[in-house]
């Protein structure tokens, strides 16, 4: 039982470590005309929450179902990311 309660914080610990890093990753870049890159900007530290909360959801779920859809979660955001990176580089 113990060591439930220990998953349970770590857990969430490392949760809320991931939004306050993705919250002042995507409040630091600032406001300008180039919509394309601003979005870019603020959401790769999204997608890259969202990938980081999935790893650690993994690491403690015991429901299979809940795997699998952070599992696609983790490749979906991964190719956005890509995606995104590429577009930034052609901008």
């Amino acid at each position: 039982m113990g060591n439930q309660i220990l998953d349970v914080n770590n857990y969430f610990f490392k949760f809320d470590n991931i939004l306050k890093n993705m919250s002042e990753k995507m409040l630091i870049y600032p406001q300008n005309d180039d919509i394309t890159m601003y979005f870019i900007a603020c959401m790769i530290p999204n997608h890259l929450a969202a990938i980081y909360m999935c790893e650690n959801l993994l690491q403690y779920t015991n429901d299979k179902k809940l795997a699998l859809i952070a599992s696609n979660i983790i490749k979906r955001q991964t190719k956005g990311i890509k995606q995104m990176d590429k577009i930034a580089q052609n901008n």
